[in-house]
């Protein structure tokens, strides 16, 4: 949802008038929704992207779905191409009714290559550079290449061929009938086709046979019913419905003389990139269409990439894909000279980014561990160079002039200085330092409380610690001055839902416009598993908890998270998000101890009591409506202006309800949308935290100071201004 809510913004629309199907039905007026990234149309040569089946035109940009493929400085690199997407009609990425077909076998792929040349003449496209897509937009760039021989200079059909073969329309016409006849039909039509999307090696390699969340299910099922959940939540049946067929309708040679005189009329060289391991369209099919290119004499190239990602392998393996591509789309020449950047080797050059991270816990070390691991991939594709000059603990600290990623070792904090933060400020001072990032992987105040040093010393900040988000509100809005004051930026994605995109797509929709009226959800993790195997399995509250604190899944002292006080501050930072002007004492807060158990003191004690605790959650089991959970809910109403934690039954078939293992889910309920956008995933865990780090640094590096406008300088920070990226 992320993705779709934040592209939507640059749609752009056109109209299709008396357009006759190939069956021969007149449609009155299609629309078409587009977006170009990259230069202006007519400034700069066209490469026109066809996407897959449940994507969009989204192709670019921060959220685009192939972003590793397309952008500045990218093998299709936007600082030299004009790169133009339609939306396949039906596929309802606009969100306007005239994105959903009325039937969903209207169109064939063939009357899409039709409508997109319609398009491409209203927009005074005479000629592209290239045509390119995967899997069902390769299948439409074979018909748009069939119908218009000459248009472009390079066809490229990747994970696709000219034709459905029988395997995939018999897969098709399964999930018609699952989408007919399923009462989960979205869920179940997807889980069953991402078994021909991958492989069984791919599957191995991922999961393993490793266990969810220590219960009788396996990875990857979760996995599984993760994907179909992620489908039902941002696709109709209908325009589910429509892909297939257009799939299935994939046949240049329909209706016409033979494939061989089809592909004779081409003019385009032609690039097929298939996969080793793909049982969707296989290689050997692409080969054969080779064979048969090559015997019409088209200009004909043939790669493959090896891969044991099956079908998806072109959403995966972008090295091998950015390789392949790289003489199909080379730097446009002007006058005998490459076309550049002002200064292009400037850009070419590598900006080192010096990053302090404080609390090298288990979440510190992970972030240390795939800092390293993805030095060179980021490096490679972005630019940037990440060099942690410093790692400190609440005693030790360690500085050193190269990266203390490589090599680290979680002891070696032992062989670190006493410190004070002024000792590690002086020392960047000193060594007169740019482009600072300071990362707050600590718990408590004690670093939070000098955000606003590291912050006048030039630190961006980057946080999972939430005690600087819910301090009292003044403190909050002076330290939201500041970032305006020193013109730096504070992320912190992890402080609600770990590495989901929480936080910003909330941000994006509230700055759009958008009028969020409530957000409502599982915000911990640790309460989602108890609640699920409370809820599932025939063992005590008490048993569970135990199970719970044994495996890390609680804080050592489990009462921090039964208290809801977690949950209340992520619910505050939220509400800040959207303006309201709350502390953490205005959250209504429902705690899970037992009112026998407040005031024990003693850890101890209070684990030894469990027969208060099970007969406390034995009794709200025994009421549960019928068909219905225990969940422990979060609600922020913005009209209300009320934050509320509390203990609920929701029923079964609910969003909430079908939360699996240790997962958060968020709803967010807005204006303009009449469902709920849902966002589900791992809401806790060390790699999922890390990686929500590593995100939010990479922000950081690409825009440092977002949103800084000269009239923002200029002001105090207020209620209304409350809008820190």
């Amino acid at each position: 949802m992320l993705a779709e809510t934040t592209q939507q913004q640059n749609l752009q629309f056109l109209q299709i008038q008396k357009f006759i199907t190939e069956k021969g039905e007149l449609v009155e007026n299609q629309e078409l929704s587009w977006q170009v990234f990259g230069q202006p149309l007519g400034s700069a040569p066209v490469v026109l992207v066809i996407h897959a089946l449940t994507g969009n035109s989204a192709v670019a940009g921060e959220a685009g779905w192939w972003n590793y493929l397309i952008g500045d400085g990218m093998t299709i690199d936007t600082r030299h191409y004009s790169i133009l997407a339609f939306d396949i009609p039906g596929n309802g990425f606009s969100g306007r009714k005239t994105a959903i077909l009325p039937r969903h076998d209207l169109y064939t792929a063939r009357d899409i290559a039709r409508l997109f040349g319609l398009g491409l003449r209203q927009l005074g496209i005479k000629k592209l550079h290239a045509i390119i897509g995967g899997s069902l937009g390769g299948g439409i760039a074979w018909e748009l290449a069939a119908l218009q021989p000459d248009l472009s200079k390079h066809l490229v059909p990747i994970a696709a061929d000219w034709k459905a073969t029988d395997w995939i329309i018999a897969h098709n016409r399964v999930q018609e009938e699952i989408l007919q006849h399923s009462r989960r039909p979205l869920e179940i039509a997807r889980m069953m086709a991402m078994l021909f999307y991958r492989s069984g090696t791919s599957f191995t390699e991922k999961f393993g046979r490793k266990k969810q969340d220590l219960q009788n299910s396996f990875q990857v099922e979760s996995w599984l019913l993760h994907h179909g959940i992620k489908l039902k939540n941002r696709f109709s049946i209908q325009s589910y419905k429509t892909m297939n067929h257009l799939l299935s309708s994939i046949d240049i040679s329909r209706g016409r003389e033979s494939v061989q005189a089809v592909l004779s009329s081409i003019k385009s060289k032609v690039h097929q990139i298939a996969v080793n391991s793909d049982i969707f369209f296989e290689a050997g099919e692409n080969k054969r269409s080779h064979h048969l290119l090559r015997k019409a004499g088209v200009e004909a190239h043939y790669s493959e990439i090896d891969s044991i990602h099956g079908h998806d392998a072109f959403l995966i393996e972008f090295d091998q894909l950015n390789q392949m591509l790289q003489q199909t789309f080379p730097v446009p020449r002007v006058n005998g000279s490459a076309r550049s950047d002002s200064d292009e080797s400037q850009n070419q050059k590598a900006v080192t980014w010096n990053l302090a991270l404080f609390g090298p816990g288990a979440v510190g070390s992970t972030l240390l561990k795939q800092i390293r691991e993805s030095r060179e991939k980021i490096l490679l594709k972005k630019g940037i160079d990440l060099k942690v000059i410093a790692v400190a603990n609440s005693s030790s600290l360690i500085l050193s002039d190269e990266n203390l990623a490589e090599g680290w070792h979680p002891k070696a904090i032992q062989q670190g200085i006493s410190y004070q933060l002024d000792d590690l400020l002086d020392y960047v001072r000193d060594k007169n330092f740019e482009n600072l990032i300071a990362i707050d992987a600590t718990s408590g105040d004690r670093l939070s409380s000098r955000y606003n040093d590291l912050l006048a010393a030039g630190f961006h900040l980057v946080s999972a610690n939430k005690t600087a988000n819910t301090f009292p509100f003044e403190a909050y809005a002076e330290l939201r001055n500041n970032l305006q004051k020193y013109q730096r930026t504070f992320r912190y994605e992890t402080n609600v839902g770990a590495g989901l995109p929480l936080i910003s797509t909330i941000r994006e929709l509230h700055e759009s416009g958008e009028q969020i009226r409530k957000i409502r959800g599982v915000f911990s993790g640790s309460l989602s598993y108890l609640f699920n195997r409370f809820g599932r399995r025939e063992l005590s509250f008490s048993e569970i908890l135990e199970e719970a604190r044994q495996f890390g899944l609680t804080e050592p002292d489990p009462r921090e998270d039964l208290d809801g006080m977690d949950v209340a501050r992520k619910l505050l930072i939220l509400a800040r998000e959207l303006q309201l002007e709350s502390n953490l004492e205005d959250v209504q807060v429902e705690s899970l101890i037992p009112k026998a158990l407040l005031h024990t003191r003693e850890l101890n004690s209070f684990l030894s009591q469990r027969e208060i605790l099970d007969e406390h959650f034995e009794k709200r089991k025994a009421g549960l409506p019928a068909n219905h959970v225990l969940r422990y809910v979060g609600e922020v109403d913005i009209l209300k202006g009320k934050l509320s934690v509390q203990l609920q039954d929701v029923p079964v078939e609910s969003s909430l309800g079908q939360v699996r293992g240790a997962d958060s889910i968020f709803e967010i309920y807005s204006e303009s949308y009449r469902q709920p956008m849902v966002i589900q995933g791992a809401g806790a865990g060390l790699d999922v935290t890390a990686r929500g780090l590593l995100s939010d640094i990479l922000k950081v590096t690409e825009s440092p100071n977002p949103g800084f406008s000269k009239k923002a300088k200029s002001r105090t920070f207020a209620a209304n201004d409350l809008q820190t990226r």
